[in-house]
């Protein structure tokens, strides 16, 4: 069997499985972990449409079947072996009951047992994990590769041990003294200070305020719960939610950040956060949760009652912006969005998250470019109108995704041409644009400048869209458009603005009288894309 009728017999096991790039042990989108399924028809379209040759990967957690399913990976480094680590451990435990097995692509081996539906187990590396040194632990939120995919380094297949495949056994209910082993342990009460005076005075606000901030303190505060800790991080479920349902979010350390998941947070709170790396939810120091949780989001309203705090009969006035373009986080350190090195190693830096794919990648700039009245324009809105409706633009037999909210600043159009494009690519009042969020002959101020900037920064926010396009760019600039400095301005001031906030930005633009050597004017226009 191929890999197309392979993913088909693994659903028909009621499994939720997920494509893996060639020549990788990851997927091909960021949002794999709600994509994976076993629905037959999807699967068609991955392994016949945009998938072809891409391998298998098992997701894990609940399944359909009503499973819910870990793995251990047991590895051979060369200064271990996880395999007798694990016969060590069956020593003094007992024995694991015969169960799903496989072999991996370089000759180590996969165990997946089921949990109870009630208890969740998290991906575990080996590092860092109470089982062994060279056993992983695979649990919800994870995936393991699975026959027939290739292992990346040796080219060779993943297959399952004779007799122990999903389709010829049950998988094992995992033993007590695993289960043990596997799940987070019970939170240890951390001690509480009480909640600090104000000082005097202190000029520098955020440093004042992350000096009297204690996490457990001001979550309690809030009505959330601990749930458990691991290690130096804690876990904490939101108010109104059931522990035992799960953790909505993760203090790291004890000076943070706090990371909730994406699934868990009211939309306000993003604005005042930092989206994480893979997109799986937002970053908070302590001054963004306080405007979140206090000012619904509103970082410009957090800073003012701050000042107000800390310098209740101030010597100088100080102003603080609606918005400050750029300023994501309260201190010089974080503005500068440092890299930590030991998390970027670690962190799996998977291929690109499209928005409307071809043309909009999430959290990127594009320029698209071509001679005057080419069609550019009716291009984008044809792909753009499809990604907001759900559907794939360039191939509407695909799987619908879920619409993407995008923000249109049409500055050549009138409403009549509008309508007469949309008509024409087959839209009209049975269509839901709401998601299309289209702004005609907007009266921002120029885009190259700051006032424009926080003009639409602002809207974007407060539209939570994933994309912003600008059509044309000569239009939304005050600047000589064939000026470097000009885009260079539009740059500092918008697209980094929207960047920063993992928001995408298309802009169109006319080539130069030679279509071959790329856009109009200034050089600087492909600098920032």
């Amino acid at each position: 069997m191929n890999n197309h009728q392979h993913a088909q017999r693994y659903a028909q096991h009621g499994l939720r499985i997920i494509p893996i790039k060639p020549g990788t042990k990851h997927p091909p989108n960021r949002n794999w972990q709600n994509n994976a399924t076993n629905n037959p028809d999807t699967i068609n379209r991955w392994w016949n449409g945009i998938y072809p040759n891409h391998g298998i990967g098992l997701a894990l957690g609940p399944q359909p079947n009503g499973h819910n399913l870990f793995a251990l990976d047991l590895d051979n480094h060369g200064h271990g072996d996880g395999h007798t680590e694990l016969a060590n451990l069956e020593h003094i435990h007992g024995p694991l009951p015969t169960t799903w097995t496989a072999i991996t692509g370089n000759g180590n081996t996969h165990l997946i047992l089921q949990a109870p539906t009630h208890v969740t187990i998290r991906n575990q590396q080996a590092s860092g994990n109470r089982i062994a040194p060279n056993i992983d632990v695979r649990g919800e939120g994870g995936q393991i590769l699975i026959e027939p995919t290739l292992h990346p380094d040796t080219g060779q297949p993943y297959q399952w041990k004779p007799g122990h495949a999903p389709w010829d056994i049950e998988p094992a209910h995992a033993p007590q003294w695993l289960l043990n082993l596997v799940t987070e342990p019970d939170p240890t009460p951390t001690p509480t200070k009480a909640a600090p005076m104000p000082p005097p005075r202190n000029d520098d606000l955020f440093a004042a305020h992350r000096a009297d901030w204690n996490w457990h303190h001001q979550l309690q505060q809030r009505g959330w719960t601990q749930t458990r800790q691991h290690g130096n991080d804690t876990y904490w479920a939101r108010p109104g939610k059931n522990p035992r349902d799960g953790h909505s979010a993760i203090l790291h350390g004890t000076d943070g950040p706090l990371v909730i998941f994406t699934t868990e947070i009211d939309p306000a709170w993003t604005h005042a956060g930092t989206r994480t790396t893979d997109g799986s939810g937002w970053s908070f120091g302590p001054f963004g949760f306080y405007a979140a949780t206090e000012h619904h989001g509103d970082r410009s309203a957090a800073a003012r009652a701050l000042n107000q705090h800390y310098n209740p009969t101030p010597t100088h006035t100080t102003t603080i912006p609606d918005i400050t373009v750029g300023d994501d986080a309260e201190t010089p350190t974080e503005l500068a969005h440092l890299i930590n090195w030991d998390q970027f190693w670690t962190q799996t830096h998977l291929d690109e998250d499209w928005i409307a794919w071809p043309l909009i990648p999430r959290g990127r700039t594009v320029a698209l470019y071509a001679p005057a009245k080419a069609g550019k324009s009716t291009i984008v809105l044809s792909v753009i109108a499809a990604a907001c409706t759900g559907q794939q633009p360039l191939n509407n037999n695909e799987t619908p995704q879920t619409p993407a909210s995008i923000l249109y600043l049409d500055y050549e159009m009138t409403a009549a041409d509008l309508h007469e494009r949309l008509t024409a690519l087959g839209y009209g009042p049975q269509h839901n644009l709401e998601h299309l969020h289209y702004a005609l002959l907007p009266s921002f101020p120029p885009l190259d400048t700051p006032e424009g900037a926080q003009h639409l920064v602002r809207l974007a926010l407060k539209l939570q869209v994933d994309a912003v396009i600008v059509d044309t760019f000569g239009r939304a600039v005050a600047g000589d458009e064939n000026d470097a400095d000009t885009v260079r301005n539009f740059y500092r001031c918008t697209g980094q603005a929207l960047k920063q906030r993992g928001i995408a930005v298309l802009r169109t633009d006319h080539s130069g009288k030679d279509p071959d050597k790329g856009q109009r004017g200034s050089s600087a226009k492909n600098d920032d894309v």
